[in-house]
């Protein structure tokens, strides 16, 4: 199975409007979320990066395609 290498999640908090998006890579998630929590999550990213890519005729996103869903 392939893996996860790299991650980086767009965090912004509901209640706060003025608020600037977080952004929380995998080192980071790396040394703040338990070891086995963490694999979990990327099995599951994992599989479903396998699916988008089913349903794409294998063809990924390019970055700047990449919007944020509201």
């Amino acid at each position: 199975m392939a893996k996860i290498s790299r991650l980086l999640v767009v965090y912004e908090e509901d209640a706060a409007e003025d608020s600037e998006p977080k952004f929380i890579n995998l080192s980071a998630m790396r040394r703040a979320v338990r070891a086995e929590r963490l694999e979990e999550i990327l099995d599951d990213l994992a599989f479903a990066c396998q699916d988008v890519l089913a349903r794409n005729d294998g063809q990924a996103f390019p970055p700047a395609s990449l919007r944020p869903i509201k």
